[in-house]
Formats: structure tokens, C-alpha cells, sequence
């Protein structure tokens, strides 16, 4: 599978570790989150290292905001941050050196990171200049393949589902992920609601908008009920 894709069966997970971590005082699950944050280094994906981190800091923020001993948290958690900036080289010495040249900044501003900025604008720009009909109903499965400039996907399933899809079926696909969020806070299933925000960050560089562990999490949100035990 595509390593970005790889590194979205990881969301879950890291949201439910950094939220127990806190609300129960598990200081262990921050080593089950530091394999998995290796892991997923070791694929490459940039994307998938900041869903990821996405999903563990909005996890934090809602625990944060659950306990009554925040501040010790807080300050242990930005001494480690802190840490892990100043060892950045040391960690990624860790890795195969074709895998730590995708986080270094010449890599980050310039290849596959540019080649997906050059796709957005080229989908866009075509949808842009396209009849309204197809603005509407959208220009079918796979189109976005013929208008950019390499012959991929848009890597953005924002983008992908509007052009794809049209108007009608981004606001169709947007709309379930709204009520999804709105369900998850709803019925207070904070994992499920980290999950969903970490997913839209992973989502938006890559084209996958069909990716099954994402639809499972909104499935689980929709499913929720008010009961004691939280997802």
C-alpha cells in the first residue's frame, strides 16, 4: 500500500493512547505512541507524520481540558517536545538516509511535496475553467488523472471529491464528515473526534477519499450512544 495510506491505520491508535495517557494517568502509553511515531518515520510519509501528530495533540487538548492536573502534563510534555527538537539529527540518524532525506528542508520545500502543490493547481484551475454543469455534477471517476501535469491523482481527496464529484458531491461528502464530527462531541467520544480531525489532515495530501479505516471511525461516531465507556 501507499505509505501515506500506511500510516492512516495509525490514527486511531495514537489518538486513543494520547487520550488515556492523560484522563487515566497511563504514562506508559507514551511509549506505544513513540513506536508507532518511529514506524511511521521509517515510511517517509511527511503527511502521515503530521496526521499523526495532529492526532495526538488534538487527543492531548481534550484530555487536557478533562483533568484536574493539566499543568503537569503540559510541562512534561513540552520538556519532551523540547528534547526531541534539539535531538531532531540524532533521530533521524536513526533512520535509512534515503528515508531522513524526505524531513530535511531542501526535501520538504522542493520534490514530491512540490509535485502536489503543482497537481491542487492544476485541478483547480481546470475545474475553475470547466462548464458549470460539470462544476455541478462533477467530471466522473479517475478525471483528474488527464488535466495535471504528471498524469497522477490530485493527492488532495478534498480536491479529488470536488472534481470528481462536482459541487453536489462535495457538499454530500463534506456533510458526513461534519455530522460525524458533530456526533462524535455529541455523544462525547473524544478518540473518535481526534480520529476524524487527524483523518482531514491526512486526507488533504492524498487521494483516498474511499479509505476504509477512515470510514470505519465515522462509523463508529454515528453508532455512538451516551453510555460511560468512551471511543
Amino acid at each position: 500500500q501507499d505509505p501515506n495510506e500506511f500510516c492512516g491505520y495509525y490514527l486511531f491508535a495514537v489518538s486513543f493512547f494520547a487520550y488515556w495517557a492523560v484522563k487515566k494517568n497511563h504514562w506508559w502509553n507514551f511509549i506505544l505512541i513513540a513506536v508507532i511515531f518511529y514506524c511511521v518515520l521509517l515510511t517517509g510519509s511527511r503527511g502521515g507524520l503530521l496526521a499523526n501528530a495532529a492526532a495526538m495533540f488534538i487527543a492531548l487538548a481534550i484530555s487536557f481540558r478533562e483533568v484536574n492536573y493539566k499543568m503537569r502534563w503540559i510541562v512534561l510534555l513540552a520538556v519532551a517536545t523540547v528534547f526531541l527538537i534539539v535531538n531532531l539529527n540524532t533521530v533521524l540518524a536513526m533512520l535509512p538516509s534515503s528515508v531522513a532525506q524526505r524531513f530535511l528542508d531542501a526535501s520538504i520545500t522542493g520534490g514530491t511535496a512540490e509535485f502536489r502543490t503543482h497537481a491542487w493547481d492544476d485541478v483547480l484551475g481546470s475545474f475553475a475553467s470547466s462548464d458549470l454543469l460539470l462544476q455541478i455534477i462533477g467530471h466522473g471517476y479517475g478525471a483528474t488523472t488527464d488535466v495535471t501535469f504528471n498524469g497522477l491523482v490530485a493527492h488532495n481527496s478534498l480536491i479529488e471529491v470536488l472534481y470528481t464529484f462536482g459541487f453536489l458531491g462535495f457538499v454530500c461528502y463534506m456533510a458526513i464528515i461534519v455530522s460525524g464530527i458533530m456526533r462524535a462531541m455529541r455523544s462525547r467520544k473524544p478518540v473518535c473526534l481526534a480520529s476524524i480531525l487527524a483523518f482531514l489532515v491526512l486526507l488533504m495530501t492524498l487521494s483516498a477519499y474511499s479509505f476504509k479505516p477512515f470510514w470505519a471511525v465515522l462509523a463508529l461516531s454515528f453508532m455512538a450512544t451516551r453510555g460511560k465507556e468512551r471511543l
